[in-house]
């Protein structure tokens, strides 16, 4: 004979299942029933910009203005879309954020040059510090450091360059990375890439330092470090550390050897 105790448990499990399915059901219905509230009175009916580029407000709100009306669920949030990199390549960073009940605000930052590649043809191109072209120009600007003997491939407004097919790339973050490590960078002025095996870089427009090859960039930098310690860095000079093996050795004799001040 079933006790009552264990009728109990069984109607107890019976509610309880009836419950959870009730759940389940309210749950299915009340979704697509809040979609079709957010979507109906969530709307955007204005953009606001917090503009900190070069490019006009105007400009920006037009660009955008297509998204007006729509729905906060809808609003694009690919911020490439809303600003075109090739229209407007100055942008660095567009942050998207919701003012209830019908506002978006995007703030934007500007892309600062720190790269101006020397072309053959005598046109420069200015790059930020992700190497996105930023602008292509026939006017030589100040205030970047210079690139020269580097033939750019794949270059378009906006896009950033490709560091399979653009191998100085990869070598340009590693000298400014490790002279950045030494506080250097500040320093740079150029750098030349037009012999692969002869590259150089010049420090305050009158150091020229004379690096070789692609290998041991750090080893090498370090040895300017101490060259530049042990001799006036006001002067003009030409600093060769492509032998920094030997250079080390015969630290002490650094007019002798690879550290060389000429």
């Amino acid at each position: 004979m079933v006790s009552d105790i264990e009728r109990m448990n069984r109607k107890l499990r019976k509610k309880r299942i009836r419950q959870i399915i009730g759940f389940v059901f309210a749950f299915i219905i009340a979704v697509p029933v809040i979609i079709i509230l957010l979507r109906t009175f969530l709307k955007t009916n204005s953009i606001l910009i917090e503009n900190g580029t070069s490019y006009s407000s105007g400009n920006l709100l037009s660009s955008c203005s297509e998204y007006i009306g729509m729905t906060m669920l809808d609003f694009e949030q690919d911020t490439d879309m809303l600003f075109p990199p090739e229209r407007f390549p100055y942008i660095d960073t567009a942050d998207l954020s919701y003012v209830f009940p019908d506002k978006v605000l995007i703030r934007l930052t500007k892309a600062v040059p720190t790269i101006s590649v020397e072309t053959a043809e005598g046109k420069y191109i200015y790059l930020d510090s992700n190497k996105k072209v930023l602008e292509i120009s026939e006017v030589k600007g100040s205030g970047t450091v210079l690139i020269s003997g580097m033939n750019l491939k794949d270059v378009e407004l906006g896009k950033v360059l490709n560091k399979t097919q653009n191998y100085e790339v990869s070598l340009i973050d590693s000298i400014s990375d490790s002279l950045t490590e030494h506080s250097l960078y500040d320093r740079l002025t150029l750098m030349d890439f037009t012999k692969k095996y002869d590259i150089y870089f010049v420090l305050d427009n009158i150091i020229e330092v004379r690096i070789g090859n692609s290998e041991d960039i750090d080893r090498k930098i370090d040895m300017l470090v101490q060259i530049l310690a042990r001799n006036p860095s006001g002067e003009r000079a030409v600093i060769n550390v492509k032998n920094y093996k030997e250079a080390d050795v015969y630290l002490g004799f650094v007019d002798r050897f690879s550290g060389t001040l000429i």
